[in-house]
């Protein structure tokens, strides 16, 4: 038991080590390499951690077409994680700079249905907590908060695995 918080302890130090390479041209690509390599020996629970990373890297080295790959392939395997949400905030972003006016439309909109899928289907308490305070602060930017109160306790209050959530948990969020 030890061995393996040492060792998932030990993968994250390396992801840790990754990320931080990835600020000069010179050694992203070792950041890159690093990350690439970490894929086949990483604990599954880093998975989307290391793709997310990935998709980051690709990123800062300019080439879009994987970094819409790995937040994509992030979405799809690891819906109910909290790097989804970063990978589809990530996504809207993406488009958004490309000018792809349509996909950036579609990913906002997938974005919001991902969250409140987190909220309610997720078994992790601190990632429906997550993802609710990502969700208030989404309406909160768009200056509609009252309008989530309102959707918080028409569709939210109660969730399928019967437990309720406390909004109480939201008002200490900075606005």
């Amino acid at each position: 038991m030890h061995a393996e918080t040492l060792e998932y302890q030990q993968q994250w130090l390396k992801i840790r080590k990754a990320l931080l390479q990835m600020d000069s041209q010179k050694t992203r690509c070792k950041s890159l390499k690093a990350l690439k390599n970490m894929l086949t020996t990483v604990d599954d629970k880093l998975v989307p951690v290391v793709w997310m990373s990935l998709a980051v890297a690709y990123y800062y080295d300019n080439v879009y077409n994987y970094s819409i790959y790995y937040c994509k392939k992030t979405l799809e395997r690891y819906p109910l994680h909290p790097e989804a949400i970063f990978c589809a905030t990530f996504l809207v972003h993406l488009y958004r700079l490309l000018g792809m006016k349509k996909e950036r439309y579609e990913a906002e909109g997938s974005r919001f249905r991902l969250m409140k899928r987190m909220i309610m289907q997720s078994e992790n308490q601190q990632h429906r907590l997550f993802a609710l305070q990502e969700l208030r602060q989404e309406f909160a930017d768009r200056d509609l908060l009252q309008d989530f109160y309102a959707f918080f306790n028409q569709t939210l209050r109660h969730n399928p695995h019967g437990k309720l959530l406390d909004i109480g948990s939201l008002t200490d969020i900075s606005s």
